[in-house]
């Protein structure tokens, strides 16, 4: 599936909103985000990591991935 995302300001998230599963790769809830269900920004900043953003890789129903850039970290945000 391509990414698609929907127009939002800029979104900053921090590591105390995220949980790392594995090395370098970290889960978030859309709801805990206060995104509502299916709406994806194309790109989060962050200070996990590089600090670089987040930019939107893919998309699935249940799902979004973003990729770091410049960096190896993943966040799966859960469309709940």
């Amino acid at each position: 599936m391509t990414p698609s995302s929907t127009a939002r300001p800029f979104i900053e998230l921090g590591r105390d909103q995220v949980r790392e599963h594995a090395p370098h790769q970290f889960v978030a809830c859309a709801s805990d985000l206060g995104w509502p269900p299916g709406m994806w920004p194309a790109s989060v900043g962050t200070d996990i990591g590089n600090g670089h953003p987040f930019v939107l890789h893919s998309t699935q129903e249940s799902h979004a991935t973003y990729v770091q850039n410049f960096g190896c970290v993943t966040l799966d945000v859960l469309n709940d």
